[in-house]
């Protein structure tokens, strides 16, 4: 619990206070994104606005799963990073 805590603390107090600051210009790298099928946090629609900041590629990829489908699908999302960088 003393190790954990100080972590969750920060975590929950970025959250709180986080605001969006827009960009001076837009990014000029390519951008992919990544999102769950079945997560309900964070709708699609969300996940397309990282299009929004940049003036390169973008490109999203729903993959199974809800909000934490990275923890079952680390392989998949490797391959099109992989592909991506390739």
């Amino acid at each position: 619990m003393e190790l954990m805590l100080p972590v969750v603390r920060a975590d929950l107090k970025l959250v709180e206070t986080y605001a969006y600051q827009p960009l001076g210009s837009l990014l000029t790298m390519p951008i992919t994104a990544f999102t769950g099928i079945d997560d309900v946090d964070i709708p699609l629609v969300d996940v397309i606005e990282w299009q929004k900041l940049t003036q390169n590629k973008f490109s999203y990829y729903e993959l199974s799963g809800d909000h934490f489908f990275v923890h079952q699908m680390g392989y998949e999302i490797c391959g099109v990073i992989n592909q991506q960088l390739c």
